[in-house]
């Protein structure tokens, strides 16, 4: 039998669990089987053919209706993949990524930020937490992004099934709400990464810092930083006193390159400068972490310079929160195993349980790749 069936059978057991009655649960393990081995395009339809049905009826009820647990199947996700993945290398990811929508009857669809092509678009947006070492990495958790225009709305909320206990969140507080259900469960016990969208909002880092969870997180080169003096200076002041030796450095700079995501491959110059340590735990550090880019043909006062706030334990090095930076870029790797792999993002469902249902299921068959890869 291949690893991957292994891991296939093992997690498809533990879904199983979930599953009073027998036809939902065969549909599970017929969608399920499809999004790891069946049609490139990957929906209702296409599953079912694949399935042999004659129409996609049997996986809408799945999606839509049928009685299964959604969120306990996640959390048999999340545990079986971290504790096949889990390294003391290893690092939670809290990154999003948007699925272009036409229409606007799909739940939380809106004008909105995507990633992929820099521009205003109509889409979903995913709020995703994953996990990541040197045996692999993978998504697992889930939450949907829901625009004021959707919470808002009595209408909207009604005719896509969005629960009443469902509020307006912001992208943070989703992260913090997977990271909490991590925490709940014991296993969140690594560094913890993600970009500016979630590192330059004191809440999420008072949360981590309260919990003794260490962060490198990106921040914007005007966050106000207070320096080991006291002083109040913004992350990008610093960070050009450092370039002209004018500040200290915790260990030298140090040339290094990123290993995923869109910078992969290309070397940069990073450097750490010590912050005050007020407000957080005993014997921990806090740093300024600096990245610039190396390349000889762009003029110094235009390379590209970004900002991370980390804290840790105080003998961590500037090169381990050089590697946890850069770990960060892995959740690249993840969507695109579970978009171009498992059809995370080719659903067509327009209902709040139909979108966390499929969610689920991706990143079932996305954990099976990831940890069959792992060895």
């Amino acid at each position: 039998m291949l690893k991957q069936d292994t891991d296939f059978d093992a997690i498809r057991a533990l879904i199983a669990t979930r599953f009073p009655r027998r036809e939902p649960r065969q549909h599970m393990e017929t969608y399920l089987r499809g999004l790891l081995a069946g049609p490139r395009r990957k929906n209702g339809w296409t599953l079912a053919q694949y399935g042999g049905a004659v129409s996609p009826d049997g996986m809408q009820r799945l999606l839509r209706t049928a009685e299964w647990d959604v969120e306990g199947a996640r959390d048999d996700v999340r545990d079986y993949v971290v504790g096949r993945l889990q390294a003391p290398d290893g690092v939670w990811l809290i990154d999003e990524t948007a699925f272009r929508k036409k229409g606007c009857r799909s739940v939380g669809v809106a004008r909105q930020y995507m990633r992929s092509t820099g521009k205003m678009e109509n889409c979903q947006v995913g709020v995703y937490l994953g996990y990541a070492s040197s045996r692999g990495q993978a998504l697992v958790d889930r939450e949907l992004y829901l625009p004021r225009s959707w919470t808002d709305d009595p209408d909207r909320r009604a005719s896509a099934g969005i629960p009443a206990r469902v509020a307006y969140a912001t992208k943070p507080q989703l992260g913090l709400m997977m990271l909490n259900r991590a925490y709940a469960a014991g296993l969140l016990h690594d560094w913890v990464t993600a970009d500016k969208t979630y590192g330059s909002r004191r809440p999420f880092r008072r949360w981590l810092a309260d919990r003794r969870l260490p962060f490198v997180l990106a921040t914007g080169n005007d966050d106000l930083l207070i320096n080991t003096g006291g002083q109040r200076q913004q992350a990008k002041v610093l960070a050009t006193l450092a370039l002209a030796g004018e500040v200290p450095v915790s260990d030298g700079w140090q040339r290094s390159s990123i290993a995923a995501g869109p910078y992969r491959g290309k070397l940069f110059d990073w450097a750490a400068i010590e912050l005050a340590t007020d407000q957080l735990p005993h014997q921990w550090g806090h740093w300024l972490l600096i990245r610039q880019q190396t390349e000889p043909d762009i003029g110094t006062h235009h390379r590209k310079l970004a900002c991370y706030r980390c804290a840790g334990p105080a003998a961590t090095t500037t090169a381990e929160l050089i590697r946890v930076a850069g770990t960060r870029w892995t959740s690249e790797v993840c969507f695109r195993v579970a978009n171009d792999e498992c059809g995370l993002g080719q659903y067509q469902v327009r209902s709040w349980r139909a979108w966390y249902a499929h969610s689920t299921l991706a990143m079932a068959a996305a954990g099976c790749v990831a940890v069959a890869g792992g060895g």
